[in-house]
């Protein structure tokens, strides 16, 4: 199957009767699966921090939620991507 690379995606959707503009970093699209990339600078231990972590999570939901509206009928997996960590730490998959 064709995988289609997006960079710097701009989506637009509603949340709370709010009209919000969000940048989604990468999207992966793979036959029925859609994977979104989020980079983050510093350390993937400071996804430990609850305000931090909460943070994280509600911008990946908002994503997720916006992106499956666009795409109903396909899965949508979500992945932070830590620069600044040595390889093999770098890569953390949401639970949303």
């Amino acid at each position: 199957k064709k995988t289609n690379l997006k960079t710097e995606v701009p989506i637009y959707f509603e949340k709370d009767k709010a009209r919000l503009l969000k940048r989604i970093d990468r999207l992966i699209i793979r036959g029925n699966l859609m994977e979104i990339i989020d980079y983050k600078t510093g350390l993937s231990s400071e996804y430990d921090n609850s305000a931090i972590k909460k943070q994280y999570i509600k911008q990946m939901r908002d994503y997720r939620i916006a992106v499956s509206k666009i795409y109903p009928d396909k899965e949508v997996k979500c992945y932070l991507v830590w620069l600044n960590e040595l390889r093999g730490k770098r890569i953390k998959r949401m639970k949303l």
